[in-house]
């Protein structure tokens, strides 16, 4: 799991029900994707909020976790100061 810290001490980074239950402080939790069913393709699909594609597969299982490392990946590019 990334994780992100900026000037303010705020931690940034993708949710996972895995996240240690520490304490760091309160957590605000907001969507960045949304994964659906795709009945035309028969394929589960990722996107963000933009609509750009992150990942497609048969397995609902799969697809969260290539979403996951996708969005995990674009931490190292996030402007957040």
């Amino acid at each position: 799991m990334r994780l992100l810290i900026d000037p303010q001490g705020d931690v940034h980074g993708v949710y996972s029900d895995s996240l240690p239950h520490i304490k760091l402080g309160q957590m605000e939790v907001s969507r960045a994707s949304s994964v659906e069913y795709n009945h035309s393709t028969k394929a589960w699909e990722a996107f963000d909020l933009g609509g750009i594609k992150l990942a497609e597969g048969a397995s609902r299982k799969d697809v969260i976790e290539l979403e996951r490392q996708v969005l995990e990946e674009r931490l190292n590019y996030v402007e957040i100061f």
